[in-house]
């Protein structure tokens, strides 16, 4: 190669360079401040997230109480079942084969990074009717952890994350869309109709 070209090669490499660092540096500064290891951590599980279905007629959530619906209504992908289940696993009572509430509220901080106030976790489960008395299987286990998942997913998001139905899929969101409207005149349990009204 001539002493031409090879100074034409290198000054190609290297305005390719400048502009690939000039780039870099422009999003970086779009896309705001590089969020926390346990940020990026929760936002990529976020990203494959539980659903919530309805259903086709809503009346039949007269019949159900919030527990049932969640078990029924609730898909959880395959990577978070694993994990929950290990959670589970690891704190259920040897006797029972399940949890108490206690232990509940336990492998909640855990499910979510310890991020949350207990407070905030025990209004959780009074809302979706776990009470002291309440002995949790596997799989309403599951779905609990998916509703705290979805509900407090707020307080992970930094300023510039939070765009509205993150957390959503597209028939999820046409399914709850003007929920409000679709739940007037029906009976439900207060309770029920604020997880509803939550996970819309």
């Amino acid at each position: 190669m001539s002493l031409l070209k090879r100074t034409l090669a290198g000054a190609s490499k290297k305005r390719f360079v400048s502009l690939y660092a000039a780039l870099k540096k422009k999003k970086t500064e779009d896309d705001g401040p590089v969020p926390a290891p346990w940020l990026s951590d929760r936002l990529a599980i976020s990203s494959r997230p539980c659903r919530f279905e309805l259903p086709m007629d809503f009346r039949d959530l007269e019949t159900l109480s919030v527990r049932e619906y969640l078990v029924k209504y609730c898909r959880i992908p395959r990577h978070r079942q694993t994990h929950y289940k290990r959670l589970f696993d690891r704190h259920k009572s040897r006797l029972t084969g399940s949890l108490t509430i206690q232990e509940m509220e336990s492998c909640l901080l855990t499910v979510l990074l310890d991020s949350v106030e207990l407070p905030d976790l025990k209004a959780l489960l009074r809302c979706l009717r776990i009470s002291s008395d309440t002995l949790v299987d596997l799989r309403l286990f599951s779905v609990i952890c998916a509703v705290a998942e979805r509900i407090l997913y707020i307080n992970y998001l930094g300023p510039n994350r939070s765009q509205p139905g993150v957390s959503r899929g597209y028939l999820e969101s046409a399914d709850f869309c003007n929920l409000e409207w679709k739940l007037r005149g029906m009976r439900i349990d207060p309770y029920f109709r604020r997880l509803l009204m939550s996970l819309g």
